[in-house]
């Protein structure tokens, strides 16, 4: 039954079709004899093409309507050291030789991602202040960019080797611990313009002595995070290596000193377990009026120095 169905629904069909056949070909014979002019005949040609060529929405023109936005997404924090001085010697002339300081090297970076949805494509996109980085150029909605830790880049050139490209700073270069505030900008083919931030802790690793430390700062100074506390001067002193008995701590110590108003504390830290084996205060005048608030303020100092060490930036990095 379901065959013989199917047989009079195709002979159905091929019967339709003659039938429309023959209906448009008297349409047509109709409107030629029917005294129709050319100019109705045209407006009519016009009208339907005008109806097909009418443009249909495509994803660039759907992209176009949404507004242009960016996002940044990179590590909440960034170590590094200060990055390495180079000085080139170069021919002056006469048989002289001239020293030229080409610049910092060595300062690290991290990878920060990108994603600009809307707008129009194609983008021009600007991280930290540069459209590139030392192995490409940031273009296309997504990418990842090797931004930084400098806080400030100052004069950027880009060095290219077999081995690996890398960044050389000169000018007003900061690399130092705090807050860097990543700024991105794209705008698109339209002209519209999106911006962002992105907030991440530097912390400058220090091996050295007589170093001074920015106040409130957060560092890793032979090993052990430690911040600086506010209101002083802080340094790093000296480092001593420990003597190994056989009731004693063999693990070489570093000192921190921080230098208030009228007083001195100091304190040293064991390089391999952060444990503190020395702790002191000094006023500049132990018979001064108001002496003992004095020592309750550089107490209250060594407090602070003592419990930071091992703990994180206290400023927080996502705002």
């Amino acid at each position: 039954m379901r065959t013989r169905l199917r047989r009079l629904q195709l002979r159905d069909l091929a019967l339709f079709v003659v039938l429309a056949g023959v209906v448009t070909l008297t349409a047509v014979c109709g409107d030629h004899g029917s005294g129709l002019d050319g100019d109705q005949a045209g407006a009519s040609t016009e009208l339907s093409g005008a109806e097909q060529a009418r443009p249909q929405p495509n994803e660039e023109q759907e992209q176009a309507t949404e507004q242009l936005t960016l996002r940044l997404s990179g590590p909440e924090i960034c170590e590094t050291d200060d990055g390495i001085g180079g000085v080139s010697s170069q021919d002056a002339g006469n048989g002289q030789r001239r020293s030229v300081y080409l610049g910092i090297v060595g300062v690290e970076e991290v990878p920060v991602r990108w994603q600009i949805q809307g707008g129009t494509p194609p983008y021009q996109l600007e991280i930290d202040g540069e459209t590139q980085d030392a192995l490409h150029v940031y273009e296309g909605a997504s990418g990842t960019a090797a931004v930084s830790c400098a806080l400030r880049l100052g004069e950027v050139t880009y060095v290219e080797r077999t081995a690996r490209s890398f960044r050389r700073y000169k000018g007003d270069v900061l690399v130092d611990s705090g807050l860097k505030r990543v700024r991105g900008v794209v705008t698109d083919r339209a002209g519209q313009t999106s911006t962002t931030e992105l907030s991440m802790y530097v912390i400058e690793v220090l091996e050295g002595t007589g170093i001074p430390l920015t106040e409130g700062q957060t560092y890793r100074v032979w090993g052990q995070l430690l911040t600086a506390p506010a209101g002083v001067a802080t340094r790093i002193g000296g480092i001593e290596v420990g003597e190994c008995g056989d009731d004693d701590v063999c693990e070489a110590s570093f000192d921190i000193y921080a230098t208030g108003n009228g007083y001195l504390i100091g304190v040293g830290i064991g390089v391999e377990t952060g444990t503190v084996y020395t702790q002191g205060v000094a006023l500049n005048d132990d018979d001064a009026v108001g002496a003992g608030d004095l020592r309750r303020q550089a107490e209250d100092h060594l407090a602070a120095l003592i419990d930071s060490i091992g703990q994180p930036p206290l400023q927080g990095v996502r705002e």
